[in-house]
């Protein structure tokens, strides 16, 4: 009998020991429950973003976003907004200039005036590209491309070609919100012919209209009222592969040791020298340690094998805002045109103020 009672009073303490301390982990699980799930939908939410992250034909992210004809590209100065309006432009190009040459008999037959035009505009130099940044595709080769001026396109005064794509950088510099009020009280027939081709772009060129923007309620209410794509940059980062930085730091060395390696010549010049002495000077010029006898010919060089490794080899990465959710694009310098951003940084100072914020039409020309 007693040894009963000790074996009941023994299982009662383990049942009490078991249900205490599954109350305390259960305590403890759901204290941690919310921070779990929360950490679980952020590493989703991360995976996610990188699901469109390749940039190549067919980007299912990219083919989204060019379904809507007028998309502005939004955010505030340095989250890569122009950047990413360009590598758009570049897929759109790129794209049509693949189904027109991959297509070219059925072109011929069923489009010919044109893929007619089209080719008749690479024939002259130019990219079906209206914009007021400037463009270029084969910078460094013969068959060099350029996008055309923009202003004349959109204000109706020539006809751009079909598949047209027009890129507006900081649009609500050229179309600012002000136009609106103006036109209320005298009516302009030159805005009202341009509300009309950006409403009905579809219909006048079957292309595309892209912009740039910092506050999309900041530019001309008769254009944004028709509706358009949004696309946020988040931030964009550049960055350069390990074997670029090694390439740069030897030919930095040589260059430093032979400081006419990459820029001269030698052989011809020794010839064009008449004179002994005048060879062994020429070669004391050219192949003496460049800190000591030519620092800023030294220091040029250098940085000119900084830009030529940057353009051939950066990646760059952009976090981007579209219908809500959040995604990475990862690029190269060959998945976007070549243009200078730098060239127009005075006029943004003209446009802008130190907050970023865009001056009315009064402030920029005083």
């Amino acid at each position: 009998m007693d040894k009963i009672l000790v074996y009941i009073l023994i299982g009662a303490a383990l049942l009490f020991a078991g249900s205490v301390i599954s109350k305390v982990i259960a305590f403890y699980w759901r204290a941690g429950y919310e921070d779990r799930k929360h950490a679980r939908e952020q590493r989703r939410q991360e995976k996610a973003k990188w699901k469109y992250a390749q940039v190549g034909a067919n980007n299912l992210l990219l083919e989204r976003i060019i379904q809507t004809r007028f998309i502005i590209f939004k955010g505030s100065w340095g989250k890569g907004k122009s950047i990413l309006m360009n590598l758009v432009a570049h897929y759109l190009y790129v794209k049509e200039l693949d189904s027109i040459q991959t297509q070219l008999r059925y072109n011929k037959i069923m489009r010919p005036d044109y893929t007619r035009e089209y080719f008749a505009l690479h024939e002259s130099g130019r990219l079906p590209i209206y914009s007021n940044l400037d463009f270029i595709v084969g910078e460094n080769s013969a068959t060099q491309l350029r996008s055309q001026e923009l202003e004349p396109y959109i204000k109706l005064q020539q006809r751009a070609i079909q598949k047209a794509i027009f890129c507006i950088d900081e649009f609500s510099s050229l179309f600012p919100k002000e136009l609106y009020y103006e036109n209320q009280a005298n009516q302009n027939p030159e805005l009202t012919e341009m509300k009309e081709f950006f409403k009905k772009n579809r219909h006048y060129t079957n292309g595309w209209i892209l912009g740039t923007e910092q506050d999309g309620e900041d530019m001309y209410k008769g254009f944004r009222k028709n509706g358009y794509a949004l696309v946020t940059a988040l931030g964009t980062t550049v960055s350069l592969p390990p074997k670029a930085k090694a390439l740069r730091s030897f030919k930095n060395l040589i260059n430093k040791l032979a400081p006419a390696y990459f820029t001269t010549n030698v052989k011809q010049l020794f010839k064009e020298e008449l004179f002994v002495k005048d060879k062994v000077k020429l070669f004391f010029k050219l192949f003496l340690p460049s800190y000591i006898c030519l620092p800023k010919c030294y220091y040029q060089r250098k940085q000119d094998i900084h830009n030529k490794i940057k353009e051939k080899y950066s990646r760059f990465q952009t976090l981007l805002e579209y219908d809500g959710v959040q995604y990475y694009l990862r690029y190269t310098n060959n998945d976007i045109f070549a243009y200078d951003t730098r060239a127009y940084k005075h006029e943004y100072d003209e446009l802008f103020d130190s907050d970023g914020k865009r001056k009315t039409k009064n402030e920029s020309t005083n």
